[in-house]
């Protein structure tokens, strides 16, 4: 019976994310910014349940429909569809994400921000699309991590695409996510870490469920007047104050992914 729930929950999140091809591909360039907000995080929401994750949204949402810059700790791939049940939100994201099979198309016509880390320049040019699509009111995700974790431990943030926050003069929204067994214990299956792969991450998804996670969004930190460092020294002692974990002091290169975003 086990099997057969894997095999059937596994054709349902491969048919929704066919349909949101479908949708993308031939409805988003007739709709506006708004329909496709709406769109995506209803894609997003009964992605995520299919994956067994129940939702909880705590905190302030106060800044919901303006233009704010997210600030989280990093888990799993799965982490940009959570949040895009918050209100749907463009990421940053390394460069080799386009050639992910359909998830990194998915992520290009949603609105994703490419970087070419291998490009001398290109976090200049990554800093100003943030900033562009923070003043036109979008919400921008970003895990200055810049890879992810098993959700026991904080690593050290990276500071530069800050600077888009700090350019656009919004606000920054310090943010966690953690992710529960049906015991109430940290479910490190949800993490992307190590030599993972997609599948390997999809299948321990789908075997663990039902799992929770929780988006919670802290105090916000008004951007005019600081310095990048500084704001994201006070996110990241945010954000493990509030998990209870401790920042580590190097980052080793072995510990997770780079699954959503390049933040260096």
């Amino acid at each position: 019976m086990r099997r057969l729930r894997f095999v059937f929950d596994l054709v349902c999140v491969l048919f929704h994310l066919a349909l949101g091809t479908v949708i993308i591909f031939f409805s988003f360039p007739f709709f506006s910014v708004a329909r496709r907000e709406r769109l995506i995080t209803w894609w997003a929401s009964v992605m995520v349940a299919l994956l067994g994750l129940s939702v909880r949204l705590e905190g302030d949402q106060r800044l919901k429909d303006t233009g704010h810059m997210l600030v989280l700790n990093h888990i799993s791939w799965v982490d940009i569809y959570v949040i895009d049940v918050y209100r749907a939100t463009r990421f940053v994201a390394k460069a080799d994400i386009r050639s992910w099979p359909l998830i990194g198309w998915l992520c290009e016509r949603t609105g994703t921000i490419f970087i070419e880390r291998s490009r001398r320049h290109a976090v200049h040019g990554a800093i100003g699309a943030v900033a562009n699509a923070l003043s036109a009111g979008a919400c921008v995700g970003l895990f200055p991590e810049g890879t992810t974790s098993d959700g026991l431990s904080l690593l050290p943030f990276h500071a530069n695409l800050i600077q888009g926050a700090i350019d656009a003069r919004v606000p920054i929204v310090p943010a966690t996510l953690c992710y529960r067994n049906a015991q109430g214990q940290i479910a490190t299956e949800a993490a992307y870490v190590g030599d993972m792969s997609l599948w390997d991450s999809l299948k321990a998804l789908l075997l663990a469920r039902p799992l929770s996670v929780t988006l919670t969004l802290l105090a916000p930190l008004e951007s005019n007047g600081e310095s990048r460092q500084l704001l994201a020294a006070a996110a990241e002692h945010a954000i493990a104050a509030s998990l209870g974990l401790e920042i580590a002091e190097h980052h080793p290169k072995k510990a997770g992914r780079s699954a959503s975003t390049a933040s260096e």
